[in-house]
């Protein structure tokens, strides 16, 4: 069996390349891969993302199975012989001659390492560079490991040199020492290479599964003890291990109630051999023959009971610690004393330096007790460190003997000797109450068992636990500790996994729930404060709210009375004029945190009697809940409660400086600034009176980065520890900074925005204009303008003077500040007023004199539309997008990607795969509102961009805080604010790209616009249809087209009104059909990968006539009614056939509706083939636009531009390239229509032209 097993393996092995190649049926292999659990859940969803049999091959063979050891690789090569038996037929003749050459091509593999190893050794650290510099030099050497190899050390290179030339490595090498003239090598690898080849080391991978099919055994065997017979076995045992000299059995395994313990403990401490014979002898003085039997049955050997994939993890680890210590303890009991003892010393000096907390080994008085230790300190790396050990000391004939199970050790076990260090506190003091309410949950005896099992998961993972095997306690707490400090961030992995091995999967699933949620909630502390800031306030406000205009006046006086008496900050005396309630609860928490100011703010409501506010407080005395999502709150509380957050930790770090550090402090910053800031003028900071005017200096003179400048002069003035606060601060991924970026505004000039902000600002009320300015430093703050020299603010009642101070300090920026700062006080009105006043400007400046770049309309709202030039190499590719323009406002006919550019720019772009992307954000609470778009600028420059989105935003309050951008860079992914959102489009923040998409906050109901698309395929006496209902979304059209390549598609209207997101609809059609299926569809915006296989299959006999389909929105499993889509599929268009090429649909617009009734013999419409005609000879176009707009063909704004054009041929030249382009096929039939009735003598005379 165990030679099957092998042969399984090595013909897996051998037919690496041609099982990429020619299996074809990987679903069913994969499904069958997940269920023997030889790959993991996410390995399988990884793979089956893949595009093509080939991709998905290649990363199983190269991925999971290549680790999962001979048992998956077994299990594979049954599921093939299962689902593609004929390949398998096809390569087995082959594979007989591979099987037979095999153990000889294995032992000139170790014989050519061993031969190399010696040789290379003999040259220096410059000669071994030489040497790697001119391996490089062949042709045959892969480029991809050519890093490698300039890292590599001697064993390394001997290594790689095997594996990438094989058989050829011996001659390779000689080759190359001639080149370096070391004729003595080239003659030494001569002479050796024709000597005698030796036999092959055993292999770890077989000792471990020898080991782990003995504990399987011995499970297995124990199970028909009862408890009496079982403590009769453990002192016939004991008695058999003393008579016999072994080492002596602790006491606490006497003690021990459960079997899997038992065993555990003895294979660490035995090997498989004197475990059976020990085993068979005490049950041979029991009389239990039945069970000496069983032994007996495996005295050649235990069989393997079942694979790898199947044997719980538990046992796997304990047989490879076991397997390990074996290993080692051979190794070391074959050398003499003195090695031993330089053994040792060598091993403190060269651990010393890669473990600070290393114990020294030399004390130990043996050999099983320094391998004891070893494997403590080091786990599974154990193997390494003696292997370095070994030739430090020369001992390179027992080193060889380690250097497979080395390899196989990291191919069983990833090893990452970088893993986060310990120091984490956030997360660990975040992390802590969840472990320790979990470890809780458990019984002692289960406390027990997880503090017996820990250290097989510690010496998979290579964490240090010299401090005890393990050190024992009854308490969780403790036990947490002790992990904690063992650990560190990888605490709750460990924590999971041996709970999984005590099979209490409740509190894993418990514990990974809690983590995500955790995850999800913001941990650094900086987002901490602000979330428990903006709950202050969301309290304090909601508390306010109770008083009456008198109290709040006798409010405001107890609250001075208080902070005078306490000699906390004075109160401005504007504050005291303030009859705003938001505005005077932002003063106080810009100046007393939020302790503070609730202990005040409860004083002050004793003092005037209002015990129910006081209550209201008191229920909150532990910290304000939650209110509501940061995506419900309003910006503006947000942007507050950031600034003063900020600024509490800010002042905390500067109370921690010593007065002459402080000097340091503001001399250092005043050097740093002045490099940074150009508009700089020297800022004496050591004149500030004291720390809480610094702070407030550095806020106002850099906004939301003063953290980072902090940061930067703590560093400089040798203050590390108090720059550590800051190290886990994510200010940047609250809001996104760069004080580099070309402002949204950039598009028009400064002169000419000025008089539009004048005339917004001058509609503001005086009390309006008032509340403007004192919220326009929040704003500042968040976009780091600086506004130090104009004070906090420079309070004015002229809108004139307000707007000559804002564009002096935000420049570019000030339309998007005002526009931020007016939804801040809820004047939505003013500021979409706004954003259309400057978006005419900007489209009126632009010249639309566009040359050679391919077809083109302008539509209503000014944006220019571009047909891509489009590029597709493979169809399992994403096609390529190629767009040029000169300057203007310009969208994409395909994606509705809109653009804005001031001069030339030529860029391309493709739709990405959104699977993995979007798991991730599932977990922050986001779903996909548009398509993952990757663009890349081949020249010139973009000013603007408007990604496009599918999302029905009517209905959807304070619209700016639902929507994100997903930024995806080398640094993983990024989500953005957005400061623009139409109906149609988001517009980016800054234009640098790389994959985007735009976001949509979970947790309420959504409606989405939508595409139902149509593919028909007609046989000789029936038709299938294949229908459609997605976002809508050009990247999985684009999908959907490839996949549906030999079906014709059906372009008809979408729905007009948006459909309910996550809602069930059916569809129905009025002629005879198969049972269409599925009977209902769920609309969702899941990934493409997802979508493209979910639609309704509808099958019916060739149709005499027309036919219609009708879409409804099921409620209770009933359709509504009106239909929410309807169309009619004409008799030529589902008995048509395949198509010369997947026509493709205006994504931005309505769809069109093809009909053989109006377009001509060569496939084009009518009203385009006789353009010139009918813009030289219509006369009523008054009439005919009336009906049009009646027939929503037009809009209204589009209406009224045409309407007034001065002449008849300019009116109808307008309605050809605008709004009766966008409308396409579909509304060039309304329009035929209308002109039959309207000017029906010039139709028949075209027609009789025809």
């Amino acid at each position: 069996m165990m030679e099957e097993g092998r042969s399984t393996v090595l013909f897996v092995d051998k037919h690496h390349i041609a099982l990429v190649q020619r299996v074809k049926n990987i679903e069913p292999i994969l499904d069958g891969l997940l269920s023997y659990k030889v790959i993991k859940r996410e390995h399988y969803e990884e793979i089956l993302s893949l595009h093509g049999p080939r991709e998905k091959m290649r990363a199983l063979l190269s991925g999971p199975l290549r680790v999962c050891g001979p048992g998956g690789k077994e299990i594979f090569y049954k599921l093939l012989r299962e689902h593609e038996s004929h390949l398998l037929d096809g390569l087995c003749d082959d594979s007989e001659k591979y099987k037979k050459n095999k153990k000889d091509m294995e032992v000139e593999s170790m014989m050519a390492q061993k031969i190399l190893l010696e040789s290379l050794n003999d040259l220096s650290s410059d000669e071994l560079n030489q040497f790697k510099s001119l391996i490089e030099l062949e042709e045959s050497f892969p480029l991809i490991l050519r890093g490698r190899l300039k890292a590599a050390n001697t064993d390394e290179t001997v290594d790689l040199m095997v594996k990438t030339f094989s058989g050829k490595c011996v001659n390779m090498t000689k080759t190359v020492l001639k080149k370096m003239n070391r004729t003595d090598l080239v003659q030494r690898l001569s002479d050796i290479s024709s000597g005698t080849k030796e036999e092959p080391l055993p292999s770890l991978i077989q000792s471990v599964e020898t080991m782990a099919s003995v504990i399987e055994l011995l499970l297995e065997t124990l199970k028909d003890l009862s408890d009496q017979d079982l403590e009769i076995f453990k002192r016939v045992l004991n008695k058999i291990l003393s008579g016999k000299g072994y080492p002596d059995i602790s006491p606490r395994w006497l003690m021990m109630r459960d079997r899997q313990n038992m065993v555990f403990y003895l294979v660490q401490d035995h090997s498989q051999h004197r475990l059976l014979e020990m085993t068979t002898e005490a049950f041979e003085k029991m009389n239990r023959t039945d069970l000496v039997q069983r032994l007996s049955q495996s005295s050649s050997g235990p069989k393997k009971k079942h694979s790898e994939a199947q044997r719980p993890a538990v046992i796997q680890k304990v047989a490879t610690m076991a397997a390990v210590k074996h290993l080692l303890l051979e190794t070391l009991n074959d050398l003499r004393n003195e090695d031993l003892e330089k053994f040792k010393q060598t091993l403190d000096l060269i651990v010393s330096k890669k473990k600070p907390r290393y114990v020294s080994c030399r004390s130990s008085p043996g050999r099983a007790e320094t391998v004891k230790q070893i494997i403590q300190i080091f786990g599974q790396q154990c193997v390494e460190i003696t292997m370095e050990v070994l030739k430090n000391i020369n001992r390179n004939d027992l080193r060889q003997r380690l250097t497979k199970p080395s390899s196989e050790l990291k191919e069983m076990y990833s090893v990452d000797e970088h893993r986060p260090a310990q120091s984490e506190g956030v997360q660990i003091a975040a992390v802590k109450p969840i472990l320790l309410k979990t470890l809780k949950d458990l019984s002692d005896h289960e406390l027990d068992r997880f503090q017996w099992l820990l250290p097989f998961t510690y010496f998979q993972k290579s964490i240090y636990f010299c401090y005890g095997y393990p050190n024992w306690t009854e308490s969780a707490l403790q036990l947490v500790d002790q992990m904690i400090e063992t650990c560190g961030p990888q605490s709750v992995e460990v924590t999971r996994e041996v709970l999984m091995d005590l099979d209490r999967t409740d509190l894993v699933e418990r514990l990974s729930e809690t983590i995500l949620r955790l995850k999800e909630e913001p941990l650094p502390s900086l987002i901490q404060r602000v979330e428990t800031m903006a709950s202050v306030i969301e309290l304090l406000l909601e508390t306010l709210k109770g008083l009456s205009d008198q109290d709040l006046k006798s409010f405001k006086m107890v609250l001075i009375e208080i902070l005078s008496g306490k000699g906390y900050p004075d109160i401005s005396p504007s504050w005291h004029r303030m009859i705003d309630r938001q505005d005077m609860v932002f003063y106080l928490v810009q100046d007393h945190s939020q302790h503070r100011l609730l202990e005040m703010t409860t004083e002050a409501f004793e003092k005037m009697n209002r015990t129910d506010l006081v209550q209201r407080l008191s229920q909150s005395s532990s910290g304000p809940k939650k209110k509501h999502s940061e995506a419900q709150r309003p910006a503006v509380i947000q942007k507050v409660a950031t600034m003063a957050a900020v600024k509490h930790l800010l002042l905390e770090t500067l109370n921690d400086l010593r007065n002459e550090d402080l000097e340091k402090f503001k001399q250092t910053l005043d050097l740093i600034v002045s490099k940074k800031k150009p508009r700089y003028f020297p800022l004496i900071w050591s004149s500030s009176a004291g720390r809480a005017q610094t702070v407030e200096q550095m806020m106002e003179f850099f906004g939301q980065q003063c953290v980072e400048i902090t940061m930067e002069v703590l560093k400089d003035i040798n203050r590390t520890d108090l720059r550590q606060r800051f190290t886990n601060l994510e200010l940047k991924e609250m809001y996104s900074v760069d004080e580099h970026r070309p402002a949204q505004s950039e598009g028009a000039q400064i002169a000419a925005e000025k008089p539009i902000l004048l005339e917004t600002l001058k509609d503001l009320s005086v009390h309006e204009r008032y509340r403007f300015q004192w919220y326009l430093p929040f704003t500042s703050f968040q976009k780091s303008i600086s506004y130090f020299c104009h004070g906090y603010p420079n309070w004015t009642e002229s809108a004139l003077q307000l707007v000559d101070q804002m564009v002096e300090p935000c420049g570019l920026q000030s339309v998007e500040v005002t526009r931020e700062v007016l939804m801040d006080l809820d004047r939505t009105d003013l500021a979409e007023r706004l954003s259309e006043t400057i978006l005419r400007l900007k489209g009126a400046s632009r010249s639309l004199d566009l040359e050679g770049i391919g077809k083109m309309t302008k539509d209503s709202s000014g944006w220019t539309k571009l047909e891509p030039e489009v590029n597709s190499t493979d169809e399992d590719e994403a096609s390529t997008y190629s767009l040029k323009s000169e300057a203007g406002n310009f969208e994409c006919s395909v994606s509705g990607l809109r653009w804005v550019c001031q001069d030339k720019v030529s860029f391309k772009y493709q739709f990405c795969s959104s699977e993995e992307p979007m798991k991730r954000m599932e977990m922050m609470r986001y779903m996909p509102a548009g398509p993952l778009i990757d663009i890349t600028v081949i020249s010139g420059k973009l000013f603007e961009v408007y990604l496009p989105h599918w999302i029905c935003i009517d209905d959807i309050p304070k619209v700016l805080q639902k929507f994100a951008v997903l930024h995806i860079d080398d640094c993983g992914d990024v989500v953005e604010t957005v400061s623009e959102v139409t109906s149609s489009h988001v517009k980016l923040s800054e234009p640098v790209f790389s994959p985007r998409a735009v976001l949509m906050k979970m947790g309420f109901p959504v409606k989405i616009r939508c595409n139902v698309l149509i593919y028909s395929k007609a046989y000789e006496s029936d038709t299938v249809l294949h229908v459609y209902l997605i976002p809508l979304d050009p990247a999985l059209k684009e999908t959907i087209d490839k996949k549906k390549k030999d079906f014709r598609f059906i372009e008809k209207p979408r729905p007009n009104e948006g459909l309910t997101l996550h809602q069930d609809f059916n569809l129905t059609a009025d002629i005879t059909t198969d049972k269409i299926s599925p009977e209902k569809i769920t609309l969702t915006n899941d990934s493409q990968e997802k979508q493209h296989s979910i639609f309704f299959d509808v099958g019916f006999e060739n149709p005499d006539s027309n036919f219609h389909l009708t879409l409804s929105q099921l409620n209770n499993g009933e359709p509504q009614l009106p239909p929410v889509w309807s169309c009619v599929i004409r008799k030529e268009e589902s008995t048509g056939g395949p198509s010369s090429e997947n026509e493709s649909r205006d994504t931005a617009g309505p769809s069109a509706l093809e009909t053989a009734q109006y377009t001509m013999a060569d496939g084009e419409h009518f009203v385009d083939k006789h353009r010139t005609e009918l813009i030289n000879r219509v006369n009523c176009i008054a009439d005919i636009l009336d009906q049009l707009l009646d027939e929503k063909v037009i809009t209204q704004s589009s209406y009224s531009e045409i309407l007034v054009i001065p002449t008849t041929k300019k009116q109808m030249r307008e309605l050809f390239s605008g709004p009766l382009k966008s409308a396409g096929p579909h509304g060039k039939d309304v329009f035929y229509r209308i002109l039959e009735k309207e000017e029906k003598c010039l139709i028949d005379d075209l027609k009789g032209n025809k």
